[in-house]
């Protein structure tokens, strides 16, 4: 049928610029059909498969791959998976793959699971190669994965796991069990009881070979009760924290990890944050470090005093001015909201008797949005003024939180399921994600439905819908590449002068090789900014393109080298990518720049009405509008125009946004960014708007 699906390769830039280049590359293919080499009785084929060769490239271990149509033949669904790199695991002398790590447990037994909480996966947002989750009662073991736990080993950790209690550390109780596992771009780090322990992986093509082959312990004096990690990186490097009870309880060990080599500074400098905010008794419950958004650390203090009362702060610490702040101080008790779902606190406000206990906090970056959970949930957007948001009920605790920085956030509680099924003699672990437009949707349907009787003899529910819109489009979107900084390559197989189309073994070999030349030439050669002129490609074709028509002679006389023909425009830059009906994942502004779109929507029902004649003003006034958020309204601005297409009953919104100039303390290109989210939304639309995907329903969000 011609059907041949297209394999795009998006390479994630490393964390260390110094090292590497900050390169945004991806890789276009397109798989090539290959027969199977089993014993088959029709004439031409049994069963076959699509393959592309795996482009591996210099300073980064995550790549995710997107699957999509060529547009010929059967309709094959969009999909994206990631491709790992693994550098905890080491090939034997018999060709037998081990971990390094530790030992692999081959056998699931249910022991090791059942009435077992979950736990969060904590890792260094798109950059982990490798996922760890711990929390496996009395055994040292965790589960590791390199495909998002699509699958995963249970890994037995070589570490020697003795403690001693002493007087500035008192031993309560020992377990073996692993309780916090952070895994970032080269690091593993776990703590058991009051020990922290790192490994680094052998990444030959990610940095020089630090790894000791065991686990380390550090901080070997101190009592750690917490590790806290920090989701995103900044500054070239991956950070965690590291938090201390006992002689230097208000104390908090700052982490860096940097090319696989780790290094801790304990903070505050001067004295710990209980001496600095002027209470005797204090501990810290949470830590999170902003990274390069504002530099500051933020963390939950609990003061003790006197020890009957527990009252909670927000203390910032600057790590460049070293100047210690309380930020806000935490109610005691949960306010009475009084009907309302949310609340901004002045402190003039009732209060239930119901006290307020706090477990933690998490800060994004890209909107600026603090949340403190605990049996409640507060939000701040300047570190000054803070929302009670009534909405979660103060019956239950939150447990974690689980973000995706791109609007999505779970809440998991205390009373939450477990993640080990038991049915007859099969068990399985369980990998559950959180269905967001479903939910939305059942809660839409639970609000909005009537039962009208339907002929004679039977009530059917009818639903109305909250969308104020039918139909939105985007348009006018600009050709990515200039605001992505996304560099692609185009690399289609070598034809095959087989009659059949199916490739060979030889062929296959032939195209990885092509793929990895490619690769070659643009890390020898690559200008990002250059024009086609200058492309990497042209050294591989110069002194061969005068005798183009004559490979192309050969080939179909089927004379060619190998029984393939190679068609040099196959492999080419490409640099005029047309924009898809979306905004990209993410866009680079620079200085002073502008970013321009339009937004079509056709409204639910009369969009407009007519205002009466009062000289200039007269004419027709809309029922829908267009808002947009910004995270930092001080770096940049946003300006909309409005038409109005009465004989359509639709709007024409015409969006620019534009640096403002006032925000740049990065270094070179691409290096100390400032991460921003712009949200533009129809007003009345939040929750209620959906689209049907082949991947079932999505709600219809405009995001940056």
């Amino acid at each position: 049928t011609g059907l041949k699906p297209v394999v795009l390769v998006t390479f994630h830039s490393p964390v260390n610029f110094r090292r590497w280049k900050i390169e945004q590359l991806q890789i276009q293919m397109e798989a090539a059909p290959f027969r199977s080499k089993e014993a088959c009785s029709a004439e031409e084929v049994c069963s076959m498969g699509w393959y592309t060769p795996m482009p591996i490239k210099n300073g980064s271990v995550v790549m995710h791959v997107d699957i999509s149509s060529n547009g010929l033949g059967p309709i094959i669904p969009r999909k994206r998976f990631y491709l790992n790199i693994n550098g905890f695991l080491k090939m034997q002398q018999d060709n037998t793959i081990r971990f390094t790590v530790g030992n692999e447990l081959l056998s699931l037994i249910p022991r090791y699971f059942v009435n077992a909480p979950s736990r969060p996966l904590w890792y260094t947002v798109d950059q982990a190669p490798v996922l760890l989750l711990g929390g496996i009662p009395n055994e040292k073991s965790v589960l590791l994965t390199d495909t998002s736990f699509e699958d995963f080993y249970i890994v037995e950790l070589n570490i020697d796991s003795c403690w001693v209690g002493s007087f500035y550390c008192p031993q309560t109780s020992f377990t073996a069990t692993i309780h916090d596992a952070i895994a970032t771009e080269s690091t593993l780090f776990i703590r058991q009881n009051q020990l922290v322990y790192y490994f680094t992986g052998t990444y030959s093509i990610l940095q020089e070979n630090t790894s000791s082959g065991s686990w380390v312990r550090v901080l070997a004096n101190e009592c750690i009760k917490k590790l806290c990690p920090v989701e995103l990186h900044s500054n070239g490097s991956e950070y965690v924290m590291a938090l201390t009870t006992g002689k230097n309880e208000g104390y908090v060990h700052f982490g860096t990890i940097t090319d696989g080599r780790v290094s801790f500074e304990m903070l505050p400098r001067q004295w710990s944050v209980c001496k600095g905010i002027q209470e005797a008794n204090c501990s810290i419950i949470w830590a999170v470090f902003s990274g390069a958004d504002i530099n500051d650390l933020l963390l939950l203090v609990e003061r003790r005093d006197p020890p009957a009362r527990k009252r909670s702060l927000v203390v910032g610490y600057n790590l460049v001015t070293e100047e210690l702040s309380i930020l806000y101080e935490i109610p005691e008790f949960i306010p009475d909201a009084r009907g309302l779902e949310f609340l901004m606190l002045q402190r003039a406000e009732p209060y239930t008797s119901t006290p307020l206990v706090p477990k933690g906090m998490f800060y994004n970056p890209y909107n600026k949005l603090l949340f403190i959970w605990g049996n409640f949930l507060l939000q701040s957007y300047d570190l000054e003024n803070y929302i009670y948001l009534a909405d979660f009920p103060k019956e239950s605790t939150i447990k974690y939180l689980v973000n995706s920085f791109r609007g999505d956030l779970a809440i998991v509680t205390e009373t939450e399921e477990l993640v080990y099924l038991m049915k007859g003699p099969e068990s399985r672990l369980v990998k559950r994600l959180v269905p967001v437009e479903q939910l939305l949707v059942y809660l839409k349907l639970n609000n909005s439905h009537v039962l009208e009787r339907q002929g004679w003899n039977y009530l059917a529910p009818t639903f109305t819908s909250f969308c104020p819109f039918t139909v939105m489009r985007l348009q006018d979107l600009p050709n990515p590449q200039r605001y992505t900084r996304q560099e692609r390559y185009r690399a289609l197989p070598p034809r095959v002068l087989e009659s059949s189309g199916f490739h060979s073994e030889n062929s296959l070999a032939i195209y990885q090789g092509l793929v990895y030349y490619l690769l070659w030439l643009h890390s020898k050669y690559d200008k990002p900014y250059a024009d086609p002129v200058h492309d990497p490609t042209w050294r591989w074709w110069k002194n061969k393109k005068q005798d183009q028509s004559y490979y192309f002679y050969l080939a179909s006389n089927r004379q060619s080298t190998g029984g393939v023909y190679i068609e040099m425009d196959s492999y080419e830059k490409i640099y005029n990518l047309q924009p898809e009906a979306e905004l990209p994942e993410r866009i680079f502004l620079d200085k002073g720049a502008t970013y321009s779109f339009s937004v079509f929507l056709t409204a639910r029902g009369q969009a407009f009405r007519i205002k009466p004649a009062l000289g200039l003003r007269a004419g027709p006034e809309s029922q829908l509008g267009l808002g947009v958020v910004l995270a930092d309204p001080n770096c940049l601005e946003v300006m909309v125009s409005q038409s109005v297409l009465i004989n359509r009953n639709s709007l024409f919104f015409e969006v620019m946004l534009k640096d403002k100039s006032v925000c740049f303390d990065q270094g070179i290109s691409g290096h100390h960014l400032k991460r921003t989210s712009v949200l533009v939304r129809v007003v009345g639309s939040a929750g209620h708007c959906f689209q049907n995907t082949h991947q079932g329903q999505r709600v219809q969000v405009l995001e940056l």
